[in-house]
């Protein structure tokens, strides 16, 4: 489906086309030679484009659209010198102080934002093509049910009460949802996308002669503060806090959609989006990003855990510091969020649920997990003590295939 969208007029503007027809030729990729000699050349000629390319260099130079210019940053006068060569000279010191890119990074800059705004486009259109809405509100269903609890934890939280910032916390968790707002994300994607043709597409139609190279540094110079933000999405598995919206890539939608059990959901996509849901809560008390305080001794738990597991598992490297706490409580609170709306789901069916029934010709679950004893690496990576009920049931290892397989004589 995103090849399909690669068919769209946006995939066919005036602006990668001269991106991938790029031919620096003598001039290389030296942004200031090439204005030092198209001034030259443009002066030699008294073309009537040379006071339009000075005034864009000009307006590039003072980064303003306007004809303001102020000492060293003024480039008009050039037009009514009449000798090019002393021009130049000049010319060329002004250059070499205000314009130090080459175009390949002028490319590379033009070629990512338009491609990351394509992308964004064609995410769009397979999310909308693909009624995949249905599935954004399953997951916010999850994070809605998540929140409900982690509110609810939070009125019971004696150093919130303490602080008296239970109310504060709990806006900040009650305003966290899941990006949804398609339109408006395609809108301001394509708004973004048409700046920059619009931007080029004029700038190239002031000029009488080739002006592509200008015309490209032009755009990279007015484009760039001027886009509209927007939340992209995209087709990788990953998630992401930009509180107070959360994003997912599109295979967790599907996911998310795709399981029937809610366990299954619970325990893939709840501890997902609990993680995310996490990070607007977990900070140092003295951050205040979000909230206005947060619990030292809980914070020092977090992290006395992580460093005894560190000490534990080490193995080429492990380290626990500040810039962690996020991330590492976030891990630690998703699980618990994650289980808690799954107690409250099942409720007494969590313990009644008969683990010992087989579903047809498969083994019980519980039964068919265990059998990752037979795999030596898993023992060995994971220190499983002989001595444990998961390692006592190894009989030996079996192999049907390879050298250590059963040999067998042939009957005759």
């Amino acid at each position: 489906m995103i090849e399909l969208q690669k068919e769209n007029i946006c995939e066919n503007l005036e602006i990668m086309k001269a991106l991938n027809n790029l031919h620096l030729g003598e001039t290389g990729s030296s942004m200031s030679t090439y204005l030092n000699n198209k001034f030259f050349a443009l002066c030699e000629s008294q073309d009537p484009d040379l006071p339009k390319f000075l005034l864009k260099v000009q307006q590039i130079a003072m980064k303003t659209n306007t004809t303001r210019c102020r000492s060293s940053k003024c480039f008009m006068r050039f037009a009514k010198d009449d000798s090019c060569t002393r021009s130049l000279e000049i010319f060329q010191d002004r250059v070499d102080n205000f314009f130090h890119e080459d175009f390949y990074e002028i490319q590379y800059f033009l070629n990512y934002y338009i491609q990351s705004f394509l992308y964004g486009i064609r995410i769009v259109n397979v999310i909308l093509d693909g009624n995949m809405t249905k599935d954004i509100e399953n997951v916010n269903t999850i994070l809605s049910d998540l929140v409900d609890v982690v509110v609810g934890w939070i009125e019971e939280t004696p150093w919130a009460h303490n602080y008296g910032v239970v109310e504060s916390i709990k806006e900040v968790a009650e305003e966290i949802h899941v990006e949804g707002n398609h339109g408006l994300q395609l809108r301001a994607i394509a708004n973004n996308l048409m700046k920059l043709e619009q931007t080029f597409l004029k700038c190239s139609s002031e000029f009488n002669e080739d002006a592509t190279l200008l015309c490209l540094l032009s755009t990279a110079e007015f484009t760039n503060s001027n886009f509209e933000y927007y939340r992209p999405f995209n087709t990788r598995y990953n998630a992401r806090n930009g509180h107070p919206a959360l994003n997912f890539g599109l295979p967790f939608f599907a996911i998310a959609s795709g399981s029937e059990e809610i366990a299954v959901r619970l325990g893939l996509v709840g501890s997902i989006v609990g993680h995310e849901l996490s990070h607007s809560l977990i900070e140092l008390s003295q951050d205040h990003y979000l909230l206005p305080t947060s619990s030292d001794e809980a914070i020092e738990c977090i992290q006395n855990q992580y460093n005894r597991t560190c000490l534990e598992f080490k193995e080429e490297s492990c380290e626990v510091v500040d810039y962690q706490t996020d991330e590492n409580g976030s891990d630690i609170l998703c699980y618990q969020l994650a289980h808690e709306l799954f107690r409250k789901t099942y409720k007494e069916r969590v313990h009644n649920a008969p683990s010992h029934r087989t579903r047809g010709r498969h083994s019980a679950n519980n039964v068919r997990a265990n059998v990752i004893v037979q795999f030596p690496a898993f023992q060995e990576a994971f220190q499983c003590s002989p001595n444990s009920r998961m390692m006592k049931t190894l009989e030996k290892k079996c192999n049907v295939y390879g050298d250590e397989a059963p040999q067998h004589k042939r009957k005759l």
